[in-house]
């Protein structure tokens, strides 16, 4: 890695989540083949089309990471929203239970294409010294990407995080 481009990484905080429905566009992908790269921002457009017709739909957004770190070379990635009910969804929006988490959270500073030097910083820094490990499996995912309010989808810049769901190792 560049020296010049390495991510500061702040200490996390660590939240307790309630379970929540999360309403959203959800596709699979191979690492091998780079279409993520393209596939994802896709993903938030069409989910931004139709966001406005699903019921109670949240401020906050979130991009869902699950089978990261399985024997597959792959994942699959939900951009999504906290609904109400999963009655009444668009057509091509799917939803998903998850359940209560413990996480710790990282603040994201940087341009929202660039959670990978994040994650890589969480990864190499913090979680081999930090006496959890992550949770990932029974209905959790990976990594979560939490847009706030503040959120500015036109720069790409201003209130992200990374959850990890984390248990102590």
């Amino acid at each position: 890695m560049n020296p010049s481009s390495a991510t500061t990484l702040e200490p996390p905080r660590f939240e307790t989540s309630s379970a929540r429905l999360i309403a959203g566009v959800r596709e699979s992908y191979a690492f091998s083949d780079q279409r993520f790269k393209q596939g994802i921002p896709a993903q938030w457009q069409r989910l931004v089309a139709v966001i406005g017709q699903i019921p109670g739909v949240s401020a906050v957004a979130y991009g869902l990471c699950f089978d990261m770190f399985g024997d597959e070379p792959g994942f699959d990635y939900v951009a999504g929203t906290e609904a109400a009910a999963v009655t009444g969804l668009p057509e091509g929006i799917s939803h998903l239970q998850l359940p209560a988490l413990t996480c710790a959270v990282f603040a994201h500073r940087l341009h929202a294409s660039q959670f990978n030097q994040t994650m890589d910083a969480i990864m190499r820094e913090w979680l081999p010294t930090s006496g959890y490990q992550l949770m990932g499996g029974d209905g959790a995912p990976d990594l979560i990407e939490r847009y706030g309010g503040g959120f500015d989808p036109q720069t790409g810049l201003g209130d992200m995080e990374l959850w990890l769901p984390v248990r102590r190792a």
